[in-house]
């Protein structure tokens, strides 16, 4: 027994506080290193041979690497506060600590398994991060709850002042508050995901992709690549034409208009031949699609018509707009086909033009009877 106590001994240059403390830290640091190494080498390959997901084990490689050094730091100030009396509070100062770092661990697993809910059930390809910070509130406010229990803080009258407070609260922050809960129907009801290309009434229109749904706007990357931002309760309130939901393929009208004296048969042949051209060869235009033309308004220059083109998304309604125009116009010079510019023909009765000229011929004699008159 002796023996065994001999052995447990330190020796003499361990036993200085300082060079324990420093011993306790590097020792901490290196079995953090380690930890590292071997969750993103070996955990790798284990779990490409398991069913267990090496997704969740990688969000806890970070906050495993902070437990560790934070454990060797609460170490060393124990060995701290066994020679300063005054270190009473270091449990309490790391059992806050501990609870945060454990609490940011389950809010990025949570908002990973979030992510992967909306992609498997929602089938979207990025998630909106409104039910993430959601989570993380949540989470956060438990790991708070906590906190108080552990320092015997009474929590009962703390929760009641939050109800008055938050009822004051609630009636200052009204639009915000409505905006969040705009924000969640947006999310819940599903008019509208992340990814979608929307377009919405007003004036001015808003037309562009769905970047993020948060907590009081939604934020719309426009074609222009710039980035609309419009607050939830208003585009709760909008009427949504939605692109993407349902069928992608989509229709793409293209106006036109010839001179009167064009030959209507022809007009028509010359300009689905084209657009049956376009469709094969423009990509993203839906190959099988069958063009049709429909003439519909005798305008005052031209005669008015649409060629209905068939598009496999919304972003590629301009290259199929921009090909077939610029094709339109090459046949219709080769073929004939005049496209008139805007004029309006003014045409005037005879009776009327004999009554300009008597006008005319009295302004004259009353001019040369007065010369010095204008």
């Amino acid at each position: 027994m002796s023996m065994l106590s001999d052995m447990l001994v330190l020796p003499s240059w361990l036993q200085n506080p300082i060079l324990q403390i420093a011993a306790i830290l590097i020792l901490g640091l290196l079995a953090a290193l380690i930890l590292h190494l071997f969750l993103n080498i070996f955990v790798r390959q284990w779990t490409r041979k398991t069913k267990i997901d090496f997704d969740i084990l990688h969000l806890l490689i970070k906050p495993s690497y902070l437990l560790i050094l934070v454990a060797a730091l609460h170490v060393s100030l124990k060995v701290v506060a066994t020679i300063f009396k005054e270190f009473t509070w270091v449990d309490e100062v790391f059992f806050i600590i501990y609870t945060l770092i454990f609490s940011y661990a389950l809010t990025k697993i949570a908002s990973m398994l979030i992510s992967r809910w909306f992609a498997h059930h929602k089938n979207v390809e990025k998630t909106p991060q409104l039910p993430g910070r959601i989570m993380a509130m949540i989470i956060y406010a438990i790991a708070f709850i906590i906190i108080l229990k552990q320092f015997n803080v009474e929590i009962t009258p703390f929760i009641a002042t939050l109800g008055i407070g938050g009822l004051a609260v609630g009636l200052a922050l009204q639009n915000t508050l409505s905006n969040l809960f705009a924000g969640m129907h947006l999310i819940s009801d599903e008019p509208i995901k992340v990814g979608d290309f929307i377009e919405l009434d007003g004036t001015p229109s808003i037309q562009g992709t769905v970047e993020d749904i948060g907590w009081r706007s939604t934020r719309i990357k426009t074609p222009s690549n710039n980035i609309v931002i419009v607050p939830n309760m208003k585009l709760a309130d909008s009427v949504i034409t939605n692109d993407t939901m349902g069928n992608k393929e989509m229709s793409v009208s293209v106006s036109l208009g010839v001179s009167y004296g064009s030959n209507l048969d022809q007009v028509e042949r010359v300009t689905l031949d084209i657009a049956r051209r376009v469709q094969k060869v423009v990509p993203g235009a839906v190959k099988t699609h069958k063009p049709m033309v429909f003439f519909n308004a005798f305008d005052e220059s031209n005669i008015k018509f649409n060629v209905i083109l068939r598009a496999s998304r919304y972003d590629v309604r301009a290259d199929i707009t921009h090909q077939f125009l610029k094709d339109v116009k090459k046949a219709y010079e080769k073929a004939g086909i005049q496209i008139n510019y805007p004029t309006r023909s003014v045409y005037l009765q005879q009776g009327m033009q004999k009554r300009s000229a008597t006008r005319k011929n009295m302004k004259t004699t009353h001019s040369s009877t007065h010369p010095n008159k204008v």
